[in-house]
């Protein structure tokens, strides 16, 4: 911890800054996610698992921390720090969807079978 520059008062304040980073990184990642596949769909942009994801990943963590670390006044972490933990994460959330199935392209078969069941 003293590496990333990760000081706290107490363990329970080390605890909580974790639990809320968890809680805030899972709702970010679902609606990134979303937002790709939707892009994606739409054929803006050619791939949800590309470059634009990786960046998306590593800002959202980035973000995501300068917040709590702003906001609990019992922990702070570098910036140095924020940006090693946002690179590791980031790219670690990434390389998890390198192999989930892209969603259906706007005009193909396979999303006019969705819109027919849809209707």
């Amino acid at each position: 911890m003293k590496i990333l520059g990760l000081q706290y008062e107490s363990l329970w304040s080390l605890l909580l800054f974790f639990i809320v980073y968890g809680i805030s990184e899972i709702p970010t990642n679902l609606f990134l996610s979303a937002c790709l596949q939707a892009l994606t769909t739409l054929d803006i942009i050619p791939s949800h698992t590309g470059v634009l994801a990786l960046f998306l990943h590593i800002a959202s963590t980035y973000i995501i921390l300068h917040i709590i670390d702003r906001l609990m006044a019992s922990v702070s972490i570098s910036q140095l720090g924020i940006l090693v933990f946002s690179l590791v994460i980031g790219l670690v959330g990434w390389l998890s969807i390198q192999n989930d199935p892209g969603p259906p392209k706007r005009g193909s078969k396979e999303f006019e079978d969705y819109k027919k069941r849809i209707n």
